[in-house]
């Protein structure tokens, strides 16, 4: 546990660096101006702009990069709320209840809830990294570790989450008989 507060703190410490925060600034401003563009999705802007973090120190470059994604599905909610056009892909959801708000003239309330929620996914999303990442360190086996996590969020139902019909199965094994 104290691993995990120095280096949280380091991290933080970085943060008071006047280059660190203009790095990320431009790259929240830039990924929010692409985000609202439709076509082009986060993960496509880090990758063209990827050449530009050549010069940047590691941590610089990455910082830039991961405040570009970031801000990216954010600008995608801009266009959704306001044209009914995701200029994310994962967006496309906010367009069923943020353009019927911006249609009745509530596109401010609208967008804010979409830059609340997603600056409490986005601040959730660094606890839970914070967390795990020195778990996937240690552990002798990533996959293993990640299948718990998996299986642990998993609910547990007593009824199959598929069930297949006899008529089905017989049509099925009839097709694949030679």
């Amino acid at each position: 546990p104290t691993d995990i507060m120095d280096a949280f703190l380091g991290g933080l410490a970085i943060l008071t660096d006047p280059y660190m925060l203009g790095v990320i600034l431009a790259g929240t401003l830039l990924g929010i101006v692409v985000g609202a563009l439709p076509g082009i999705s986060g993960s496509t802007t880090t990758a063209l702009l990827l050449p530009l973090t050549v010069t940047m120190t590691p941590g610089a470059a990455l910082a830039f990069l991961g405040s570009i994604y970031c801000a990216a599905n954010f600008g995608g909610s801009i266009t959704a709320i306001l044209i009914n056009t995701p200029g994310d892909p994962s967006a496309s959801a906010t367009a069923f209840d943020g353009y019927p708000m911006a249609k009745r003239g509530e596109a401010g309330r609208a967008l804010g809830i979409s830059a609340i929620s997603s600056a409490i996914g986005g601040i959730f999303s660094v606890f839970v990294l914070i967390v795990a990442a020195p778990l996937y360190s240690t552990s002798p086996e990533p996959a293993m570790l990640t299948d718990k996590v998996l299986l642990a969020c998993t609910p547990a139902s007593p009824e199959p989450a598929m069930e297949m019909s006899t008529s089905s199965a017989t049509s099925s094994r009839a097709r694949t008989s030679p």
